[in-house]
């Protein structure tokens, strides 16, 4: 069932099909890189998230949505909402595009419906992310929707070649 559709994309809640693109998605080696885990997740651990997935963001301090391609109705990446805090009405929010379907306007499509979300319908004061020093194209992907740096946090994540720094960039409701 559709969340949020706009002219290219829809924002739709996890479902029962989407466990073997979530497995994909979650444990590529890239993203061991910006978790707290090394261990990959199991079918099992999904399963679960997925079945849990429909708790309000108040319970579940996250919102997992799929990002679907109107033209083919195929899962084209994922957006979420995550450590929320009710008391500071924030939210951290994070972004994963297929490489196949990058630079075609989808994460900017699914990042603006997201904002809207979360400012006019969650009554958020913010929104904020972090970015590696070294993704650009993320980069310029929320300083596009409005987000403005706000800090660089020093070798924050480390990675194989040793420990690189992640930028705070942050967007509010004014």
């Amino acid at each position: 069932m559709t969340f949020i559709k706009n002219k290219n994309i829809s924002l739709r809640a996890l479902e029962k099909g989407d466990l073997p693109y979530l497995y994909k998605i979650e444990n590529r080696e890239s993203a061991r890189v910006f978790g707290e885990s090394l261990m990959p997740n199991s079918k099992y651990v999904l399963q679960e998230f997925i079945r849990n997935a429909d708790k309000d963001i108040s319970l579940s301090q996250q919102l997992r949505l799929v990002i679907e391609h109107n033209d083919s109705c195929e899962a084209v990446g994922m957006i979420d909402l995550y450590d929320y805090s009710v008391h500071h009405q924030r939210a951290a929010v994070g972004i994963w595009i297929d490489e196949n379907m990058r630079q075609k306007g989808l994460a900017t499509e699914a990042l603006e419906s997201i904002k809207n979300y979360a400012f006019n319908t969650l009554l958020f004061h913010q929104i904020y992310c972090y970015v590696s020093t070294e993704n650009v194209a993320s980069i310029k992907l929320f300083e596009k929707a409005g987000f403005v740096l706000s800090g660089t946090l020093k070798d924050w994540q480390r990675q194989k070649t040793g420990f690189s720094d992640t930028l705070v960039l942050q967007c509010l409701n004014e």
